[in-house]
């Protein structure tokens, strides 16, 4: 667009030169020849630049019209710039003088005119700038104001700083970079494609935080910044222009502008866009800040609703806890891979792999037992945090023992960067929580992201000690409960057992003395109470055996292993088919010790006694986490309908007889139950077998646990 001149000149002859000179020099003229025509053009629309002749009547000495035109184009909200023509500058006051960027002799020098016409047009230009610039500056501040009325998204802020500060220049082609770390990233463009980044040593944008100071590059294309050039925008562009927005001794942006012109930014430029990066960097900040903090507050908000998914399973134990904080730290910290170490306080104490995410399998493997002088271990050593930035850093892992090990396994698994942070239980370090990164990361230890950091630490850590004092207190309770019904059943042992032997005893010797003389019908109930007396007994005699065995002393237990010398223990008939597919099977080992057998020996006899014509029995199991489910199905007669936690009870071996079999059988299902019971698991009543033939069994052992090594 052309900048337009006023010619305000009553002389025809000098009407013709100005508008043939000013024409070819690229301006719109318009003239106006008397004092009456000017007022009325400056009132229809605005000027660049008024050349005013001081008398326009010539003929009239005291005639001063030019400087009436002055006086009412300086009183304009958008006045132009003014030059005065005239043949004798005593005509005009110093107070007119101030007003006018130069006097223009008559008769006119071509020169002379061309010089003060780009001078003015330059100041013009100028000033509009600065206008412009100040209203800039004004709009950041309304900016400011409105991000805190109304929360803004950060994106939308600094798209539109962008759109203000792009403004003041001619630029086709904008963006916002903001400094993360040793990269750049596009926050906002004007083709609105952002995301994109760039290393800071190898690009233009890069010149400017290292040096802190704006870089013009007049074409990118040289050679000098041939290999920084990183076209932002467009492959066309030639000449770049990227200024520093600066908070205190620190470049937190850069504002980047590009045009397919060579040399298409010049001082000027510069000089605007520095005037109003201070103001655009402290918008930039109050965006962020605010962004902080509502990314904090989101935060805090999902570490509560972390924390109340992690204790919702505390009573699952440790490893489940584990397992649940490493789901949970891919989502909290966005890392690729995550993992929680703790320490086993043995005799020596080691640390161990309690749970993780994306590690290989060698990795796991080599983890199960960790040595507490090995540099994984250096945060449970030292109780302090660890930033690793940049694995390839060689000053950021020289604090640990083996930096060659460290870079080593970082290479094997494929992450570059990672924090490994204390977790900490009443100033005890229990072990440590790491996340790692696939590419180098900005932890900072004195930021807002660390506080964040610590709060999901100190969650972690009182959940998986919560979970560990749980277990505790409900192994105490079970041997508390064991122990009093030992207590109670020896003594109702012992107290069984002297009255069986007696009645055994008193029918023999009835039997001796009157063989003879006894009817049929009363030898025969002598017989039947004799058989009765023996066979309780016999199942006195075994609660005996059980009541003494050690079920409070847990080790890891085989299922498969000691199913088959359970079922060896055991003489299976002809007519009963027996199928064990746990042998078929790789399941964990759980929590028990070697009275698991006993239990697993009356099941099978009890579904024998169940199928006296014969029939089928199948063992099998599966994973139910926590728990080892194991299953014992049978096609006997079955539990008669009613009988559910009464097949349990201990009285029902003397006071009743259940359809399944043999009178007796509910004292080896008391046991059972008990027994599985103080080993931390579940034995539910029995379900109806397929086809609701037979019945089915189902014992749920908890999974051994690392932790579980001391307990007891």
């Amino acid at each position: 667009m052309k900048n337009k001149i006023l010619i305000v000149e009553d002389a025809l002859s000098l009407q013709e030169i100005y508008e043939e000179i000013l024409t070819q020099g690229g301006y719109a003229v318009t003239v106006a020849d008397s004092y009456e025509k000017a007022i009325w053009t400056i009132r229809e629309e605005s000027f660049d630049l008024a050349i005013i002749d001081v008398k326009l009547i010539e003929e009239d000495i005291n005639n001063r019209d030019g400087l009436r035109v002055l006086s009412v184009l300086t009183k304009l909200a958008n006045k132009p710039e003014v030059i005065l023509a005239t043949g004798f500058e005593g005509y005009i006051g110093e107070e007119e003088k101030k007003y006018a960027i130069g006097i223009l002799q008559k008769p006119i020098d071509n020169n002379e005119l061309l010089k003060l016409v780009e001078f003015g047009i330059q100041k013009r230009e100028n000033n509009k700038k600065s206008l412009e610039s100040w209203e800039v500056k004004n709009l950041f501040r309304n900016i400011v104001a409105k991000m805190s009325r109304e929360h803004l998204d950060i994106s939308d802020i600094l798209q539109y700083i962008l759109k203000m500060v792009r403004s003041l220049t001619n630029a086709p082609y904008a963006n916002l970079s903001l400094v993360q770390g040793n990269e750049l990233l596009i926050a906002a463009a004007t083709t609105g494609e952002t995301g994109n980044r760039y290393l800071i040593d190898e690009c233009v944008s890069g010149l400017t935080i290292r040096h802190h100071k704006t870089v013009n590059v007049p074409d990118v294309r040289e050679e000098s910044y041939k290999k920084l050039f990183k076209p932002d925008l467009r492959s066309d562009t030639r000449s770049e222009l990227a200024v520093p927005a600066i908070i205190g001794l620190d470049v937190i942006a850069v504002l980047n502008f590009e045009s397919p012109q060579i040399g298409a930014f010049n001082n000027t430029d510069t000089f605007l866009i520095e005037d109003i990066a201070a103001s655009a960097a402290i918008a930039i900040e109050n965006a962020r800040l605010q962004q902080s903090l509502i990314d904090q507050a989101k935060h805090v908000f999902q570490l509560s609703d972390i924390s109340d998914e992690v204790n919702a399973i505390i009573r699952e134990g440790s490893d489940a806890v584990a397992l649940k904080v490493v789901e949970k730290m891919h989502e909290f910290f966005r890392c690729a891979k995550a993992a929680i170490y703790l320490i086993h306080e043995g005799n020596p104490p080691y640390y161990y792999l309690a749970a993780q995410k994306g590690l290989s399998k060698d990795y796991i493997e080599k983890s199960k037992k960790i040595d507490l002088s090995s540099p994984r271990a250096f945060v449970a050593r030292t109780s302090l945090p660890l930033f690793i930035n940049d694995i390839e850093n060689e000053d950021e892992i020289s604090v640990l023992t083996d930096s060659d090990f460290v870079r080593a396994t970082a290479k094997s698994e494929g992450y570059r960067s990672f924090l490994d942070y204390p977790l900490e239980v009443q100033k005890k370090i229990i072990g440590s929580f790491v996340a790692y990164y696939d590419k180098p990361q900005s932890f900072k230890e004195s930021s807002e992201e660390a506080a964040l950091t610590k709060m999901f630490a100190d969650h972690a850590a009182i959940a998986l000690e919560n979970a560990r004092q749980y277990r505790e207190l409900e192994l105490a309770k079970r041997k508390e409960k064991l122990a009093a019904i030992g207590e109670v059943s020896g003594d109702l042992v012992h107290r069984l057992n002297s009255p069986f032997i007696a009645v055994k005893y008193n029918v023999e010797l009835i039997e001796r003395r009157y063989e003879e003389k006894t009817d049929q019908y009363l030898r025969e109930k002598l017989r039947e109470i004799k058989r009765i007396a023996i066979d309780a007994i016999e199942k006195v005699t075994e609660m005996k055996e059980q009541v003494r065995g050690d079920v409070v002393n847990f080790l890891p237990v085989e299922i498969a292993e000691l199913t088959k010398k359970a079922i060896n223990e055991i003489s299976i008939p002809d007519h009963i088919k027996l199928e064990n597919k746990l042998d078929k099977k790789s399941l964990p080992t759980v929590k028990a010790n070697k009275q698991l057998a006993k239990v697993f020996e009356n099941l099978i006899n009890n579904a024998i006694e169940a199928m006296p014509q014969g029939g089928q029995i199948i063992i099998d199991g599966k994973v139910n986490s926590p728990f080892v489910e194991i299953s014992f199905t049978d096609t006997g007669i079955g539990v008669p309908d009613g009988w559910g936690e009464e097949i349990f009870n201990v009285l029902s071996v003397f006071t009743s007889k259940p359809a399944r079999g043999k009178p007796g059988q509910g004292l080896g299902l008391w046991y059972s139950k008990a027994y599985i019971t103080a080993c931390g698991g579940e034995f539910p009543p029995p379900e109806k077998g397929k086809d609701n033939k037979g019945s089915k069994f189902i014992i749920r052992l908890l999974i051994y646990q690392n932790q579980d090594k001391e307990e007891g």
